[in-house]
């Protein structure tokens, strides 16, 4: 009986030249056109135009917490923090994800919700503040991908003609985007997975 691949194996391997595929797969399905243009006019015309359709209070996730520095700042404290985290990470009435090295728990941290992201940094004492979105690009998106990428605390906008979202990061294909990664694992589609895009023989 074949292995199905966890979502947490799925993610580590996201970027092998399988995922890489059935990622393209799903942006090519999923996000539609850049709207850098629509969406800077509308933002600078929402200034003086409440009613124009993308101004900063229907931006929603607009002031993050910027979580991938979050995640640097504890990586860079590994070696002090090491063992507490470990033992937060696999304490068995709340996450027990078997984390043993540093890069087991930035998998761990990258699966964690917002709150949950918080209540680490809480605990020890972790700079988190919100800061305003840092937008790179504006792309319409379908409502399967807006729904997701709001749920994880993606800046995402719905002008009433097209959901769009104010991608963070540039420079590199979008099926690269650890968010892309993660949505395609929770999904199961990545290479060994339950309802895996990768072609059969």
């Amino acid at each position: 009986m074949k292995t199905i691949v966890s979502i947490a194996d799925a993610i580590k391997d996201g970027d092998s030249i399988n995922n890489q595929k059935i990622k393209q797969k799903f942006v090519a399905r999923e996000v539609y056109c850049n709207v850098n243009s629509l969406v800077e006019y509308c933002l600078k015309q929402g200034f003086e135009d409440p009613d124009s359709p993308v101004n900063l209070d229907n931006i929603e996730n607009y002031y993050t917490v910027n979580w991938e520095n979050v995640l640097h700042t504890i990586l860079q404290d590994w070696d002090e923090r090491q063992t507490d985290l470990i033992a937060y990470a696999n304490d068995p009435e709340t996450f027990n994800r078997r984390v043993k090295t540093s890069g087991d728990f930035e998998v761990f941290f990258n699966s964690l919700d917002e709150d949950e992201r918080r209540e680490l940094c809480e605990q020890f004492d972790i700079a988190c503040e919100a800061e305003p979105a840092e937008i790179f690009e504006w792309w319409a998106v379908s409502d399967f991908l807006y729904e997701n990428l709001k749920k994880k605390g993606c800046t995402v906008v719905d002008t009433g003609s097209c959901k769009v979202w104010g991608r963070q990061t540039t420079g590199q294909a979008i099926l690269l985007d650890y968010v892309i990664t993660e949505i395609c694992a929770e999904m199961g589609i990545l290479d060994g997975q339950e309802h895996t895009w990768a072609p059969t023989n």
